[in-house]
């Protein structure tokens, strides 16, 4: 059974595939092996990376599941070359973003992760958004994001996920593992593009930020999302969110309600 990894190979699948908002079978949780070789389900692998050293494989250790997902790369003539994988899936429920969580093991600083997304409408092309980060070795899972600015009057119909590892300038032994892929939309919540009405200031920010017309809204919770993909959850007390101990950067700034929906994402400029 062979895989071509290409954007019509996967664009196939979308009419055998159920509407979803969120990725199958918890992202890597199932496998099916053919021919001696392990592919996760309702994902397309590159045949080339999976018959040469196994780069693209299941391991242990998930963040939400047993299994997880592991890119590392193969020696091509003399090219060292990233695995990738690919998913094509119908929209039911308008997505605001995509996000997952990832580890990288290499001691080059310009390896790392390549997330790109395609959104549809019909057979034409609606939105195509990309991620990218390098870093050297990190043991536990960061999130990464990509937001999605659609506007009221764009709706997908299906989307398209390509994953790959980049290995610029490391060595075969180097990769990453990936897990928990899934969208995020809000819940129950009226707003523009599905957002509340919460507004959040000043911006830039030092010491605090202080959130207004909060009044319809159990917020629970808040968290800053460095460019890197950290998360650090904030406090909030009387509608103003403690940053005195935040570092000074670019973050996304996350509100969830009770039932951890989210009502409100901005891009925080924090100065302290």
């Amino acid at each position: 059974m062979k895989k071509i990894f290409t954007f019509l190979s996967v664009l196939a699948v979308y009419f055998t595939v159920n509407s979803q908002t969120v990725i199958l079978n918890n992202s890597f949780e199932n496998w099916t092996t053919v021919n001696g070789k392990m592919y996760p389900n309702d994902w397309t692998c590159q045949d080339s990376v999976e018959v040469k050293n196994g780069a693209t494989q299941r391991v242990t250790g998930g963040s939400v599941g047993t299994y997880a997902i592991q890119l590392g790369c193969y020696l091509d003539n003399t090219a060292i070359v990233g695995s990738t994988i690919g998913i094509v899936g119908a929209v039911s429920v308008k997505p605001l973003s995509l996000l997952f969580d990832y580890k990288v093991f290499n001691a080059t600083p310009n390896n790392g992760v390549s997330v790109d997304v395609t959104l549809k409408d019909g057979g034409s092309l609606m939105k195509a958004y990309s991620f990218s980060t390098s870093s050297t070795n990190n043991s536990t899972y960061k999130t990464g994001f990509i937001d999605f600015k659609l506007t009221s009057l764009e709706n997908p119909v299906f989307y398209y996920i390509s994953i790959t590892y980049l290995n610029i300038s490391g060595n075969i032994d180097e990769y990453m593992v990936l897990d928990n892929i899934r969208f995020s939309q809000t819940a129950s919540v009226n707003g523009v593009n599905g957002y509340s009405n919460i507004a959040i200031g000043p911006n830039p920010a030092d010491n605090f930020i202080k959130l207004t017309n909060t009044e319809n809204y159990h917020i629970k919770s808040a968290r800053l999302i460095s460019m890197d993909g950290r998360a650090t959850e904030v406090n909030i007390e009387n509608s103003v969110i403690d940053i005195s101990a935040i570092s000074k950067g670019i973050y996304i700034l996350e509100i969830l309600d009770e039932n951890n929906n989210l009502l409100k994402r901005e891009k925080m400029d924090i100065r302290n």
